[in-house]
């Protein structure tokens, strides 16, 4: 009876952030006015009309009046702002709070199951209430982690109860998959760039961009495609004509990733270390599948890659 009340209590925190996410160009929340910069402006202007008061021997009475008038007006602005502004700042603290204690948890699970292994692993532990935590922070995040972190507790609870029955093959299955996840997956972020920048929006800095929209990224995309792409086609209808002719576009794309690694020019060139990465690579490389034209031998339909004109399964 717990386990389905905690499930449907689940669904609905889900629920509740999916409806946010997706308003996310709406209601995005701003970063409410710091009571720092608030108090430094404060500082500045009660500063300023001291300075004025001091020297208001020249002034006017009506002068000094408008002087006096404007400086009480700034100081009730001021106060007015750091009263109205109090909710949302305890609002923009508690959801850095959260984002801290979802990174923690994220490096504490990580830090496990690197620590451990399918024989001597030990049930995974990590709060259940995790998704309260992501949903106190999501609406200040810049991106999106709902997908990623629904991936990764799946995962482990999925982990844990193949413990639980000593099912010790589905155990590590599930630690490959996530390993693969973290090295092949061409989502923008994974699960240890999700815990970067929950920490970083905790300590106030700015959430780092999705790999694919890195600049020199994007540059070594573009050289592939320019200088490799005609190759890339070759080697994939290689591997076609191997196999019937037809074959899955993922096992192609290792097979190519893999012979164009001996190419000694990417290999130790400019752009070593993308090539060496593999979600870098299987990326660029589905991308060109994806462009391939009519005047090309080969096609890609339904996640499949064939020659034309060959028999399909």
């Amino acid at each position: 009876m717990k386990k389905k009340i905690r499930r449907k209590n689940k669904l609905q925190a889900i629920d509740l952030v999916t409806q946010s996410d997706s308003r996310q160009n709406i209601s995005r929340e701003k970063k409410p006015i710091s009571l720092k910069h608030v108090l430094i402006l404060s500082a500045l202007l009660f500063c300023f009309f001291i300075c004025l008061f001091y020297n208001s021997d020249g002034m006017t009475v009506n002068q000094a009046t408008i002087v006096g008038v404007a400086g009480s007006t700034c100081i009730s602005v001021v106060v007015l702002v750091i009263t109205l502004n109090s909710e949302d700042r305890k609002k923009y603290q508690t959801a850095k709070n959260s984002a801290s204690v979802l990174a923690k948890v994220l490096n504490s699970v990580s830090l496990q199951l690197y620590q451990a292994n399918a024989k001597t692993i030990l049930p995974i532990c990590y709060p259940d209430n995790w998704l309260a935590y992501y949903t106190d922070c999501s609406l200040y995040l810049q991106y999106d982690y709902l997908e990623i972190l629904l991936q990764e507790f799946n995962i482990i609870e999925r982990i844990n109860k193949s413990i639980n029955n000593d099912d010790r093959d589905a155990v590590q299955k599930l630690i490959d998959y996530r390993k693969y996840l973290l090295t092949d997956s061409s989502l923008d972020f994974n699960v240890l760039s999700v815990a970067s920048n929950l920490s970083a929006f905790s300590l106030g800095l700015p959430e780092q961009k999705s790999w694919k929209g890195d600049v020199d990224y994007i540059a070594f995309k573009k050289y592939l495609i320019r200088k490799y792409a005609r190759h890339i086609k070759h080697l994939a209808e290689d591997y076609l004509n191997k196999n019937d002719g037809n074959a899955d576009v993922e096992k192609v794309q290792y097979y190519v990733m893999e012979e164009l690694r001996k190419i000694g020019d990417l290999r130790d060139g400019k752009y070593k270390y993308y090539v060496l990465d593999n979600k870098k690579m299987l990326y660029a490389l589905f991308y060109i599948f994806l462009s391939l034209k009519e005047t090309d031998s080969i096609s890609l339909c339904w996640g499949r890659l064939s020659i034309k004109d060959a028999k399909t399964e």
